[in-house]
C-alpha cells in the first residue's frame, strides 16, 4: 500500500474509532497533500508530488508541530504541547523508521569494512556506499564528518595507516 493510501486509510480508521486528534491530523495531512498536488499541476506537471517530496514534506510538517511544541512547553502551555507532540508522532507513523545514532555508527563501521577503506582518500568511496542504505536519515554533511572520524580513527589506531 502506498504512503497516500496508508494515510487515507488511517483517516478512516481514526474517523470510526472517534479519535478526534488523530483524525483532524490525517485530514491536514490529506489536505496539504491535496494542496502540494494541485500546485504541482499547476506548474505544469503531469501529476503530483511523489513519494519522496511527499516523505519530506510530512518530515517538514512533523518537524513544524516539534517545533510548535517546544514554543507551547516554554510558554508554559502544557495542553497545547502535548498536542502538538501527539500530531508530530502521528505524521511520523508515515515516515520511514529512523536510525539510532548506535545503527548509523554501526552501519558507517561495517562499510568502511566491506570497501577496505583505511584513509580519509576513502570518504567519497564509503558515502557512496551508505547513501542507498540511509536514504534521507543523515544530512550529507553530518554523515561525512561521521565517516571521516571513523576513517582518522582507524587510520590513527592501524600501524599501517597513514593518517591526513
Amino acid at each position: 500500500m502506498d504512503l497516500r493510501a496508508r494515510i487515507a486509510h488511517a483517516l478512516e480508521t481514526a474517523t470510526a474509532e472517534g479519535d478526534g486528534l488523530r483524525g483532524a491530523t490525517l485530514r491536514l495531512l490529506a489536505a496539504a497533500i491535496r494542496d502540494r498536488d494541485l500546485a504541482r499541476r499547476t506548474e505544469g506537471a503531469d501529476r503530483g508530488i511523489d513519494a519522496a517530496e511527499l516523505r519530506a514534506m510530512l518530515a517538514r510538517l512533523a518537524a513544524q508541530r516539534r517545533e510548535n511544541a517546544a514554543a507551547f512547553e516554554r510558554d508554559g502551555r502544557l495542553e497545547q504541547a502535548a498536542d502538538k507532540l501527539r500530531e508530530a508522532e502521528v505524521i511520523e507513523e508515515f515516515l520511514p523508521r529512523r536510525l539510532s545514532a548506535a545503527e548509523i555508527d554501526a552501519l558507517i563501521d561495517s562499510t568502511v569494512a566491506a570497501e577496505a577503506a583505511s584513509s580519509l582518500r576513502d570518504i567519497g568511496r564509503v558515502m557512496s556506499a551508505l547513501r542507498p542504505a540511509l536514504g534521507e536519515q543523515l544530512d550529507p554533511v553530518e554523515l561525512k564528518a561521521r565517516v571521516r572520524a571513523r576513517l582518522e580513527q582507524s587510520a590513527g589506531s592501524d600501524p599501517g595507516g597513514t593518517p591526513q
